[in-house]
């Protein structure tokens, strides 16, 4: 899910006039997996009886692990046999999260993987740096597509020890071919999903709404003028810019050079926008400089270009047709079905692998996690220093990174393409 602070981003750079055409909104690194593992060891007083009783009930061939939200009644029975009282259970947890291994300390065990202190270990192994973190990077772009969108977009997924999986919102009238199909390539191979929507104008939109209807009026005036300065450059017609009636009915848009990063994802959804399409031209001032058989020459290449680019992703000629028997000086608005048949909502064999694989995974990550708690706590005692026991199982569960990269993708987006194309 995206997170609030992704907006308190946003209205940061709208508040210095620094309209970034792609901006990270959040990012998301699947499960807590070893935090919920701290809260259940300390909450109880022998750890091992629990997970052995876990391994059993996994075991079962009637228990569907992606689908069964409450263990059954003997693990519950089990389980509060062997509860700690509440205020004890804290008191344990937070002097273990609180405590920071030093090199002078005489102990059997001393931290060998990520941060020495416990809290900051649990950050950093969901974190973008940890080998089992596979994470999902939210992405907002709009206004002009522009070749430097490229690099900016590259930038965002730096600093990922797992290449991440991308989730793009798009708000564009379009720009450039080249850049529009290079950002493209990058979200099909970051397994991504493409929308269109804005929730940087949306959530001014309701700053402004919400700071005026409070009565704070210097506040509502400097986030109206961001909103208008975010209405122009996503090219809202200067006689609507003030418009309450126009920006409350206004849709997000993806067009001309839009619709070619549109066509990347594994998963598309217009939601409440529009996605259009024309032929690609050149501006007055670049054919300017060109001679007649120059921008015949260039046209062309950026048709072939195109072409090969649908060809890689297997999207339907039908669609790019479809963009050149439009005038340039016209916008084709694509109707429900043509988007359905020309540019499916779900990619057909992402949509019937990785939801069915992402299940298989799950199931491969409860019992493997699991049994590698078993086997720690048999190896370590039920006494053993916790830290020493999750090392322990992030090791084992090492061994299976495959099963962790398909059971924290969020297939949801899939899914709904899923339903959209059914629709």
């Amino acid at each position: 899910m995206k997170k609030i602070a992704g907006l308190f981003v946003l209205i940061c750079l709208a508040s210095n006039n620094a309209f970034s055409e792609v901006v990270v909104e959040s990012t998301s690194c699947g499960d807590d997996m070893f935090r919920t593992q701290v809260e259940m060891n300390f909450s109880v007083t022998n750890f091992q009886k629990v997970y052995s009783e876990m391994t059993k009930m996994f075991e079962r061939t009637d228990y569907d692990l992606t689908k069964t939200s409450m263990p059954d009644p003997k693990f519950k029975v089990l389980f509060e046999s062997l509860k700690r009282p509440e205020s004890e259970a804290e008191r344990l947890k937070k002097a273990w999260l609180s405590h920071s291994y030093t090199m002078l300390e005489r102990l059997d065990y001393s931290p060998t993987i990520g941060p020495r202190n416990n809290t900051q270990f649990l950050k950093w192994a969901k974190g973008p740096k940890s080998a089992l973190s596979f994470c999902t990077v939210y992405i907002q772009i709009y206004g002009k597509i522009k070749d430097d969108d490229v690099e900016a977009l590259k930038k965002a997924l730096e600093g990922f020890v797992n290449p991440p999986v991308l989730n793009v919102s798009l708000d564009s009238r379009g720009g450039s071919v080249d850049a529009g199909i290079e950002i493209g390539r990058i979200i099909r191979k970051h397994y991504g999903s493409a929308n269109i929507s804005n929730h940087l104008y949306s959530g001014l939109l309701r700053e402004v709404i919400k700071e005026g209807k409070a009565g704070n009026a210097e506040k509502a005036k400097a986030l109206k003028q961001q909103f208008i300065n975010l209405s122009v450059a996503l090219g809202v017609p200067k006689d609507k810019v003030n418009s309450a009636r126009y920006h409350a009915n206004r849709r997000s848009v993806c067009y001309s050079a839009c619709a070619l990063i549109y066509a990347g994802g594994i998963s598309r959804l217009p939601n409440l926008g529009n996605l259009g399409v024309h032929q690609h031209f050149f501006s007055d001032s670049l054919l300017q400089e060109l001679t007649v058989e120059e921008g015949i020459a260039q046209l062309r290449t950026a048709t072939k270009k195109i072409e090969r680019y649908f060809n890689d992703l297997d999207i339907s000629q039908g669609f790019l047709q479809l963009a050149l028997s439009t005038n340039a000086d016209t916008m084709h608005i694509l109707s429900k079905r043509e988007h359905q048949v020309l540019l499916p909502h779900a990619v057909i064999e992402y949509a019937n692998v990785i939801p069915k694989k992402r299940d298989e995974h799950i199931r491969t990550l409860l019992r493997t996690t699991n049994n590698a708690f078993v086997d720690a706590s048999r190896k370590y005692g039920n006494d053993a220093d916790f830290r020493q026991i999750i090392e322990f199982v992030y090791k084992e569960a090492s061994k299976h990174k495959e099963a962790f990269r398909w059971a924290q993708f969020e297939d949801y987006y899939l899914t709904t393409g899923q339903y959209y194309q059914g629709l």
